[in-house]
């Protein structure tokens, strides 16, 4: 039973992970086989699954096209330019494709550029349903914040990033225990061991 629960909250986290990095095609997969399976432990997840198809629906009210929003983490670096200003022509209008923007810019290296445009989406007002947007741009401020050894302004993004979580299983402790990390190094000095992998890229998490 302890093992078939953590096959079913495993499958429902890659779900979310895939909603909010590689675009709703590729997570509409993994949330329609969960609701199909109705597994009853853990007791939350197939309501869960349920909840994020609705909005995962509400999400392409922008009209933001799937296959623009999935480009992000599979089109290869030398062709990653013409889906970043194919997403950033829309960025005014839809958050989800500023957040996409982001992450283009961020995987090219281009730090500044990807910090500007996650702050305008965790700024950026409207729907509940987009809050997990939010969150993981707030994430990615506080890690590029590390990353330059600016620890307490990268806790507070992680402050932050808890104030957007909506009931995703444990994903607020893990929040709050990257805000104490950073809090911690503000006030004591040393720094990071490791590159930042906060929900970094799909290949952090896709490893079968």
């Amino acid at each position: 039973d302890v093992d078939t629960a953590s096959l079913w909250m495993n499958r429902t986290y890659r779900a979310w992970i895939d909603r909010v990095l590689r675009g709703p095609a590729v997570a509409e997969t993994g949330f329609a086989a969960i609701v199909a399976a109705a597994p009853t432990e853990p007791d939350w997840v197939a309501a869960f699954a349920a909840r994020q198809l609705e909005e995962l629906a509400a999400d392409r009210a922008d009209s933001l096209p799937d296959a623009l929003a999935s480009a992000v983490w599979t089109t290869a670096p030398d062709s990653l330019a013409s889906v970043t200003a194919a997403l950033e022509k829309l960025a005014e209008g839809s958050l989800r494709a500023a957040f996409f923007a982001a992450e283009c810019r961020l995987r090219a290296g281009d730090t500044a550029a990807a910090e500007r445009l996650y702050k305008r989406v965790e700024a950026w007002k409207g729907p509940d349903h987009l809050e997990p947007f939010r969150m993981v741009a707030a994430t990615r401020v506080g890690e590029i914040k590390a990353r330059d050894g600016r620890y307490r302004s990268a806790s507070r993004w992680y402050e932050r990033a808890v104030k957007h979580h909506r009931d995703v299983y444990r994903v607020d402790w893990m929040l709050e225990g990257r805000a104490r990390r950073f809090d911690e190094l503000s006030r004591n000095g040393g720094g990071l061991t490791d590159e930042p992998v906060l929900f970094a890229a799909p290949q952090f998490f896709y490893r079968d």
